[in-house]
């Protein structure tokens, strides 16, 4: 991870890299309470050890293997907090161009939530076989718009727009949930 951070030189200029960084980022957000947690436990245990161990040899290993430890999460956060600095100046030159993929990817939701509406899903006519097949269509649309949110999400907070309404992605997911338990039920 840390050679993919250290790569982004600002220079890059396509809404896909712009989506492969913000992957990264989120990546080490998301693993960021995770180690706190997990730093902290080893805190403890090493106190515990200091307080009850006879062997200062073992315990200076393990200090020293901590504090290195440490010291590369701070060092990655440092590279990614770089990095996006590094970036904030191309993402606004090509705020115009990653703001028409914002719009698009709106548009996608908004057909999609379009396409479900106008769906034979809501005429009892349809068979359960037929209502499984649209409702798994629908469902890997959802899907794959889902993939892309946490990115779009990260672009849109870094350009400070609100383009998209990610609500309604997961609106449409709810709906999806409720369409599918409703067939089951008709069945």
């Amino acid at each position: 991870m840390e050679p993919e951070i250290e790569s982004i030189s600002g220079l890059e200029r396509d809404t896909e890299t712009f989506m492969k960084i913000m992957r990264l980022f989120n990546s080490v957000s998301g693993k960021q309470h995770e180690v706190e947690i997990r730093f902290e436990l080893m805190r403890r245990t090493l106190s515990l050890l200091k307080m009850y161990s006879s062997s200062n040899e073992n315990e200076i290993i393990l200090n020293e293997n901590y504090q290195t430890i440490v010291n590369r999460w701070q060092n990655l956060k440092t590279k990614v907090m770089q990095a996006k600095q590094r970036l904030g100046p191309t993402l606004k030159e090509e705020s115009t161009f990653i703001i028409q993929d914002l719009k698009a990817f709106q548009n996608g939701i908004d057909q999609l939530i379009n396409d479900i509406q106008r769906s034979t899903l809501f005429h009892h006519q349809l068979t359960f076989n037929q209502a499984q097949q649209l409702l798994n269509e629908f469902s890997n649309r959802q899907k794959e718009l889902d993939k892309k949110a946490l990115d779009y999400k990260q672009l849109q907070t870094l350009l400070d727009t609100d383009i998209v309404d990610f609500q309604k992605l997961t609106q449409c997911k709810d709906t999806l949930k409720h369409l599918t338990i409703t067939w089951k039920t008709v069945r």
